[in-house]
Formats: structure tokens, sequence, C-alpha cells
């Protein structure tokens, strides 16, 4: 089973915070969605031969930017070129402040069955932090809505470790999630990436971010909350109801193949990883003139493919069974890999469960630094 992503790089403005490619000229949607149904049939050969579609996601960007016509129009282009038969999921990012009850009907009508919605919060001054396009009255009228409208799941996304969060701030908008009936959380730290607005702000000493030991009692208490109220916290960064998993997102982890349509989106397929060109006008000419956006690829060696093994599996609730790593000849657990297991555990931030490793509370809040440190480098 393969999953496709669909990248819309168009935003109303830009946060604080985004690094993901996106434009606010909207000048060029028509030709980029274009290029997008242009590029669906031209690599519909690049998966294996009856090869089935699982998932598909609308990421950004601002998927809900776009008219519902031209969402049709990519979900017909998507029946026709590929087989989506055993498809289980297909997901588009929304803003609150696109949501209105025409469109998701419109939407679901089209064939998406799953809505992500990018609240990040209910507190209006930290949705202004945030240059956020919606109130914390959109955003909570996007969930009544949202919740309503007969999606199979709605996800919910929080930021934590925003200058000037409160306790009691997150707590309440945990609260609201789960008397909201909301199935799925995906609850991100705040991080400064390089060429953004919240850098500068940093950089200058115009904002202070908060300490670690802030954000990983905001980080605890989210996964207290959410699993007391019956959510998984299934991977680092999120949480659901039984049967809401990310379906699209888990294949990512679980490192099946899918293919990336539109500007600067990713393709992983028979261990090659490929990316399209980072530019909009730049995608719109290629698509034109070749047919094909790819900007660069590259294949997997046997330390690519044992690195990004560690780092999906370690991300899951259920981590890893060296043994799997063992019986697999191209890539060999051996005494270095020991080493930093015992490590971890020694510092209570990996645990043993039966025979497979996986990361605890305080492991899975300093994930990066531990899954690097197994990463192998020639």
């Amino acid at each position: 089973m393969a999953g496709l992503y669909i990248h819309i790089p168009f935003c109303k403005q830009a946060c604080t915070y985004c690094d993901f490619h996106f434009s606010t000229l909207t000048a060029n949607i028509s030709p980029v969605i274009s290029g997008i149904l242009r590029e669906i049939k031209n690599r519909k050969n690049e998966l294996l031969p009856n090869e089935k579609i699982q998932t598909i996601y609308f990421g950004g960007g601002t998927p809900s930017m776009i008219d519902s016509r031209q969402i049709a129009e990519m979900m017909l282009c998507i029946r026709e070129n590929y087989d989506s038969s055993g498809m289980l999921e297909c997901t588009m990012e929304v803003n609150p402040d696109d949501v209105t009850a025409s469109w998701l009907e419109r939407i679901r009508e089209a064939g998406v069955t799953r809505l992500s919605l990018g609240l990040q919060s209910l507190n209006e001054n930290l949705l202004r932090f945030m240059n956020r396009s919606h109130d914390s009255q959109a955003a909570s009228n996007a969930v009544v809505l949202a919740s309503k409208a007969g999606f199979s799941s709605l996800s919910c996304d929080l930021i934590y470790g925003i200058p000037g969060l409160r306790m009691e701030d997150l707590e309440n908008d945990l609260d609201y999630l789960v008397e909201a009936g909301v199935q799925h959380v995906s609850a991100y730290s705040l991080t400064v990436e390089e060429k953004t607005l919240l850098a500068h702000q940093v950089n200058k000493g115009l904002t202070s971010m908060p300490e670690e030991e802030e954000c990983f009692e905001q980080f605890a208490m989210i996964s207290a909350e959410l699993v007391k109220s019956g959510f998984s916290h299934y991977e680092i960064s999120n949480y659901s109801k039984p049967g809401h998993e990310s379906g699209h997102n888990s294949s990512y982890w679980e490192g099946k193949p899918y293919l990336g349509f539109g500007p600067s989106a990713h393709s992983y397929v028979s261990g090659r990883r490929s990316w399209n060109v980072r530019n909009n006008s730049l995608y719109i000419k290629r698509m034109d003139e070749t047919g094909i956006a790819t900007d660069n690829e590259e294949k997997l060696n046997e330390d690519d493919r044992f690195n990004e093994w560690i780092m999906t599996s370690l991300r899951l609730q259920d981590g890893f069974d060296p043994l799997v790593v063992a019986k697999a000849s191209d890539l060999q657990w051996g005494k270095e890999e020991e080493k930093t297991v015992a490590k971890w555990l020694s510092s209570g931030h990996l645990e043993k469960r039966g025979g497979r490793i996986a990361l605890t509370l305080s492991g899975k809040f300093i994930s990066d630094r531990i899954i690097s440190d197994f990463f192998r480098v020639r």
C-alpha cells in the first residue's frame, strides 16, 4: 500500500514560526494546480504494478485556501490514474478561518474523509503573537462545524513552548478539545527556525523563548491530560482515540512508499528519496516545459536506511525490536548500538518492554538527541 502527498503552497499570511514552503501571492494558484494535475498523471508508473493507494494527504501551505472544485478535480485525477480501491483515509489540513458548513460538505463529497485543523491555540494573545490568520472565536467555531460535518476523524494541532503560554491556557485548550469530541491531537513544541520572523525576534532580543524545563512541564501535562481522557500517546507528537491514528503519517514512520506532488513535495519509492523544486514559478515552468518537477534525488545506502529505521521506529509508542535488525543482513545490530541503548536506559530516557526498546516520556521530549546518538555516519 502506498500514499500520496499533495503540497498546496499558498497561505494568506506568514506565521512567525513557519519555514515550510509557501507563498502569499495567490495569482499562481490555478497554474500550480494545473501542474499538480499533470504531475499526478505523469508519475503514476513510479509505483510498483498493482500497488494500491492507501492514504492521500493535502498539506501545505494552506490547502483550505483553494476552491473545492479544484480539490474535486485532483481527487478525480487520482482515481483515474491510480488504484484507490483500498483507500483508507484522505486528510486535508484546514485553517479555522476557511471553514464553512457548505465548504466542508463539498470537500467531503469530493472524497476527503479526515480533517487536520490548524488550531494552534485558543488564546487570543498567543494567536496574535504567532500571526495566525484566525482568532479564538474562529477556532472554536471551526471545531464545532468540523465535528458536525460527518468526517470520519477530526484532528487538531496545538503548539506549546510559546513565550507567554501559561499552564492554565494549555489546560483550557485541552479541556475544550476533549469536550468537543475531537478524536486526534497533534502537539508540537514551538521551535526557532532560520529565516523566520520568530528567529529575527529572538536574535534581536525582542522575544525570549521559554526554558527547556518549562517546555517539558507543558509536554508532560499534555500527555497526561490526553491519556487520562482516553487518548493513546502513539507517536512523539501525536495522540489518538482508538482507531483514529493518522494513517498517512503512520505510513511515513513505517517506511511505506509515497509520492509527493507540488512545489517542494518529497517522495520515497523503492529506497530512493526525491524532492521537487521549492519555487512556485519554477515548478509551473518545469511542468509546462518538461512535465518533471524533481529537483534532486538520492539512493539510500545501508547507513541511511539504518538511520531512517531508528528514527521512525523510535518515534512510535512501541519502539523497536533489535532482533528485527539482527536478522537483516544489511542492517547489522552490534556492540555500538548496545552501548547506546545502555546509556539511555541508565539515564531513564529509554525503557525495555518485553524484547522491545522504547522512549520514556522524558525520552520523547528529547527524542532528537537520542535518535541522532544511534546514527551511523560514514
